[in-house]
C-alpha cells in the first residue's frame, strides 16, 4: 500500500507538467491527483499500524527507557539514512543555483548553521506553524512530523495496550475511526485542509488511528469466509474512495475549498480490510512488483520532489515549453522514469545497507529479542493457525513448532 501512497504524492507534485504534455490524462484524472495530498495521511496511518504490529507485546506491558531507546535507534536506521543523503543533494543543489544561472534556489535564503542542525536533527518542521519551505527537500516535512511521533511512540504504546486490552474489537475499531477524524472537523470548521499548524493533529491523529486499527486487528481472529469478504470489502472501499473525490470534485461541499480531504474518513476501513482480507485488493497488492515497490516507496518519495525541483528550474533557466504531444509524453515519463530509477538506487545502495550497518551497531540486544521472539513464534504457531498472522517484510518468517531458530554469528 506505500508504493500506492507514494505515486500518489508524486504525481500530485506532477500535475502541473501533466497538464501542458498530456492534458487529457491530467483532465481525466485531475479529482484523484489534485489531492495527492492525502497519501502522507495514509503514510501516517500505516506507520502507527505497522509500529503497534511490531512493538505492542515489546513495549507496551512497561515502559522501559532501553527498549525504547533501541527502538528510536531502529527508526533512525529505517529513515536517516535515505533522508541525510536526499537532504545534501538538496543542499548541494541549492549551491549550484546560487552560482550557476540566474534562478537561485527559492529556500536559498535558509542556509544558515541553525537550519542545517534543524534539519539533520529532524526537527525542522516543529518550529514553524506550515510545513512549506520547512525543508530543503520538500517532502522531508513529514519525515520531520513522523520523528515526533516516533518520540512520543514510546508513551502511545503504553496507553494502546491498556485500551486494546479492556476494550473489544468493535470499539477499537469505533475509536480508531474518531482519532482519525480531528483533521477533518478542521477541514469542515476553516475550509481548508493546509492551515497554520494542520500537520500536527495530522501526524498525531492519523498515526493514533492507525495503532488503534492495529490493536483491533490483532484482537480479530477471522475465519476463512470473513478474510474473503474483507478482501472484497477493501477492494470496495479503494473504489468508493476514488468515487467519492470524483463526487466531491464535482459537487464540493459549501464554503470547503478543499472537500475532498473527507476522504480520509474511509483509511481506517481501509487498512484494516487489507491487513485481514484475501484476494482481490489484498492479492493485488501482494504481488512482487507491488511489494518491490512498498520497499522502494519510502526512497520515492525522499528523492522525487528533488528531480521534479531540478526539472523545474531547466525548464526555466533554458526555456524549455512543452505542448501537448507525442514528444512532450515522452519527456514526463523519462522525468518520472528518473524519479523511479533514482528510488531504486538509493534503496539498493544506501537505505538497506545503512539500515543493516546501523542495526549491528546494536545486534547483541536485536539478536536476544530476535530469539525471544522466535521461541514465542513457534508456540503461538503450535497454538494457533498461522494464516491469520501478518508477516514482516524484513526479518523471520514463520517458525515451526519443533524447529531450533539459529542465527549465524
Amino acid at each position: 500500500m506505500r508504493i500506492v501512497a507514494a505515486i500518489w504524492v508524486v504525481l500530485f507534485h506532477f500535475r502541473a507538467w501533466l497538464e501542458v504534455s498530456a492534458p487529457g490524462f491530467r483532465s481525466a484524472l485531475a479529482p484523484v491527483l489534485n489531492c495527492g495530498a492525502q497519501g502522507v495521511d495514509l503514510f501516517f496511518m500505516l506507520s502507527g499500524f505497522v509500529l503497534t504490529w511490531n512493538y505492542l507485546d515489546r513495549m507496551g506491558e512497561s515502559f522501559n527507557a532501553k527498549a525504547t531507546l533501541h527502538f528510536l535507534w531502529l527508526r533512525l536506521a529505517r529513515v536517516w539514512p535515505v533522508y541525510l543523503v536526499t537532504l545534501h543533494v538538496a543542499l548541494a543543489w541549492i549551491i549550484f543555483t546560487l552560482h550557476v544561472g540566474h534562478l537561485p534556489s527559492p529556500v536559498a535564503d535558509q542556509l544558515n548553521a541553525v537550519s542545517y542542525v534543524r534539519q539533520v536533527l529532524l526537527t525542522q518542521l516543529w518550529f514553524q506553524p506550515f510545513f512549506d519551505g520547512s525543508s530543503w527537500d520538500g517532502p522531508a516535512w513529514s519525515i520531520s512530523a513522523e520523528w515526533l511521533a516516533y518520540l512520543l511512540f514510546g508513551l502511545l504504546v503504553l496507553v494502546i495496550f491498556r485500551v486494546a486490552r479492556a476494550t473489544r474489537v468493535r470499539a477499537l475499531l469505533w475509536l480508531a475511526v474518531v482519532a482519525s477524524l480531528p483533521p477533518t472537523l478542521l477541514l469542515l470548521a476553516t475550509g481548508q485542509f493546509y492551515t497554520p499548524w494542520s500537520w500536527l493533529p495530522r501526524i498525531i491523529m492519523q498515526f493514533t488511528a492507525g495503532a488503534l486499527a492495529c490493536a483491533a486487528v490483532r484482537k480479530l481472529r477471522p475465519s476463512d469466509r470473513a478474510r474473503r469478504g474483507a478482501g472484497y470489502l477493501s477492494l470496495a472501499l479503494g473504489a468508493g474512495i476514488v468515487g467519492i473525490l470524483y463526487v466531491l470534485d464535482a459537487h464540493p461541499v459549501p464554503k470547503v475549498s478543499d472537500s475532498s480531504g473527507l476522504v480520509d474518513v474511509l483509511f481506517v476501513p481501509l487498512v484494516v480490510t487489507l491487513a485481514i482480507g484475501v484476494g482481490s485488493l489484498p492479492r493485488l497488492l501482494s504481488t512482487r512488483i507491488m511489494v518491490y515497490g512498498g520497499y522502494i516507496s519510502f526512497s520515492l518519495y525522499m528523492v522525487h520532489e528533488l528531480v521534479h525541483t531540478a526539472w523545474n528550474w531547466s525548464t526555466a533557466q533554458f526555456g524549455i515549453v512543452l505542448t501537448p504531444s507525442w514528444s512532450a509524453k515522452l519527456i514526463m515519463v523519462g522525468v518520472l522514469g528518473v524519479a523511479v530509477v533514482g528510488a531504486a538506487a538509493l534503496y539498493h545502495f544506501v537505505e538497506e545497507p545503512a539500515r543493516v550497518w546501523m542495526r549491528r551497531m546494536v545486534k547483541s540486544r536485536a539478536a536476544q529479542t530476535d530469539a525471544a521472539e522466535s521461541t514465542a513464534d513457534a508456540r503461538t504457531d503450535a497454538a494457533e493457525p498461522a494464516h491469520g498472522k501478518l508477516q514482516p517484510l524484513h526479518g523471520p518468517r514463520q517458525v515451526p513448532a519443533k524447529a531450533v531458530a539459529a542465527r549465524a554469528g
